[in-house]
């Protein structure tokens, strides 16, 4: 971390890098699938990189990152705007400052790398079914709730229509966010 303006840095870095240890059901999940699978041994890797533009008033969320091996990746890039230096002085002020900032886009990108299967398998076993009927019901169901949710939200049928074929095959899934005019952040939250 560095370039303090007050109390706060600008800018902070955090990796983490294969980090491993042992886990168990009682972990939650998403662990306890994988235990369920015959692992007893979780590897992660994390990373968290923020930085303020002063000039341009913008905190850069790029990216944000954390990987589970045999399990998945989740990725989010992201950007506030409007922010004031003054968000940097004090933890008051941090908080004073989501008064002014505004969200921008927003880019979430998970990738399956075994986690989907495992689940998929589990759940269909213990409901007696096979797996693909299992995929196939879900899927269906995903694609009917956005065609109920396009009269509110027109573009609810492409995000359903994603969101079903990353069911129907599993593997990496983008979803960006773009507001079309500005957002309080504490509107958000």
């Amino acid at each position: 971390w560095g370039d303090f303006a007050g109390a706060l840095p600008t800018w902070v870095k955090f990796k983490l890098t294969k980090a491993s240890g042992p886990i168990s059901a009682e972990d939650g999940e998403p662990f306890s699938y994988l235990v369920a699978a015959g692992i007893d041994k979780a590897i992660m890797s994390l990373q968290l990189d923020l930085a303020y533009d002063a000039a341009a008033r913008t905190l850069s969320l790029s990216p944000a990152f954390t990987e589970v091996e045999k399990a998945f990746s989740v990725r989010v890039e992201g950007r506030l705007d409007n922010v004031p230096r003054t968000a940097f002085e004090d933890p008051a002020g941090a908080f004073l400052a989501l008064g002014e900032a505004t969200a921008g886009p927003l880019t979430v990108t998970l990738s399956n790398l075994g986690l989907a299967n495992l689940m998929l398998k589990q759940q269909a076993d213990a409901v007696g079914v096979e797996p693909e009927d299992l995929r196939a019901e879900l899927a269906s169901g995903i694609e009917q709730a956005a065609k109920d949710a396009a009269a509110v939200a027109p573009d609810a049928v492409g995000v359903g229509e994603a969101l079903a074929a990353f069911v129907k095959s599993p593997g990496t899934l983008t979803v960006t966010v773009t507001p079309k005019r500005p957002v309080p952040v504490l509107q958000l939250l």
